[in-house]
């Protein structure tokens, strides 16, 4: 038998779980403890890839002190893994009927050129873009 239910307890716990981890990596960033923080939002990452404000911190911490390489990194493995994470959350990605028809409704509506390539980028990933031009120049 299947469960089409998502435990919300358990949704509830995990959240309050992720938003106690990210208070505590904000006090240690505040109170003078980069290091200390760059290794609790990176332990965020690694149990939530897809938590926008770990790598948000992240990048702020590693501009504060001048580490462009590491900034740089962190900015590209946001990008990658938001794009993944995008790719598999799209529902009927393996339907090539649905790619086709959702292809052909984008370029109708100028999301799309005619190549097929994206002339919209949402948030986070257009300021992650712009960010990493900045950082690389």
């Amino acid at each position: 038998m299947k469960v089409a239910h998502r435990n919300s307890n358990l949704v509830h716990a995990t959240d309050k779980h992720i938003t106690a981890w990210l208070r505590e990596a904000r006090e240690m960033e505040s109170g003078e403890d980069p290091e200390m923080a760059v290794a609790e939002y990176q332990k965020i990452i690694r149990a939530h890839p897809l938590k926008e404000e770990a790598y948000e911190r992240l990048m702020i911490i590693y501009r504060k002190t001048k580490q462009h390489k590491k900034e740089s990194a962190i900015i590209s493995k946001a990008i990658r893994t938001f794009e993944k994470g995008k790719r598999k959350a799209a529902p009927g990605s393996n339907d090539r009927t649905v790619t086709r028809l959702s292809n052909a409704i984008s370029k109708a509506t100028g999301l799309l050129d005619k190549k097929g390539t994206p002339l919209y980028q949402a948030q986070p990933m257009a300021r992650w873009r712009k960010r990493q031009r900045t950082v690389d120049s």
